[in-house]
């Protein structure tokens, strides 16, 4: 059975976590009204595109940071048997 969404979250008023824009009727506007809805978090798409950027650039430069070190270990574990040259 289908759940007709529209129904479902007619009594909640949906808010962006982030900027705190309201979503109405499909579009994300700033509320200044009153209502008796409960309200319900979410993220925005603009919010969530913003987020996705810098969680990208943290995740690419952790892996950076990560190959560094291990590149780093690896150059420093050199055999003991070995004689300089």
């Amino acid at each position: 059975m289908a759940v007709d969404v529209g129904k479902e979250t007619e009594n909640y008023i949906i808010v962006c976590a982030w900027c705190k824009k309201v979503k109405e009727l499909d579009v994300w506007i700033v509320s200044t009204g009153d209502s008796d809805a409960e309200i319900t978090h979410t993220i925005c798409p603009e919010c969530f595109e913003k987020e996705m950027v810098v969680e990208m650039a943290h995740t690419a430069q952790e892996q950076a940071t990560k190959a560094a070190l291990d590149a780093v270990d690896k150059a420093m574990k050199k055999p003991a048997d070995k004689e300089p040259t």
